[in-house]
């Protein structure tokens, strides 16, 4: 039978060996997320267009900059949200959509810029709840 320290030993070996099997798993979403986010960036096809892909990436993102932050890696979830929200956004601002049809150039307001902005802001977004909840921890781990 083991001991109350050597249980406790086993216990955040198991632990810490969970969290980097997370963090591995977490780093290939993000991975996966990153090359959705640099082919959509660069596309010009006509299924791109659609946002398809964009709405995707922000979804893969978000997810791993959650659970990154929930697996104690706070930073780097917001890194991810931060980058990801950022790419995504500028999209539409440096690489903006064409009309095949029209060769014509989609205003900001389209549906199709908004299938880049509204995720991309969204995940800004998460990553600006990421950094108020950091401040928060490290106020009242102050305090205590």
């Amino acid at each position: 039978m083991m001991s109350g320290k050597s249980e406790k030993a086993a216990l955040r070996r198991r632990a810490s060996r969970l969290r980097r099997a997370i963090l591995v798993v977490l780093a290939v979403i993000a991975a996966s997320a990153a090359a959705v986010v640099v082919h959509t960036f660069f596309a010009y096809t006509e299924r791109s267009r659609y946002g398809d892909e964009a709405i995707a990436a922000a979804i893969l993102a978000g997810v791993s900059s959650v659970l990154f932050a929930v697996a104690g890696r706070k930073l780097l979830g917001i890194a991810v949200a931060i980058l990801f929200g950022g790419a995504l956004v500028a999209k539409p601002l440096l690489f903006p959509m064409i009309s095949f049809h029209t060769e014509e150039v989609y205003r900001l307001t389209s549906e199709t810029h908004l299938n880049f902005l509204v995720p991309g802001g969204l995940l800004l977004a998460a990553a600006v709840v990421l950094i108020l909840t950091l401040r928060v921890g490290t106020a009242s781990r102050r305090s205590s």
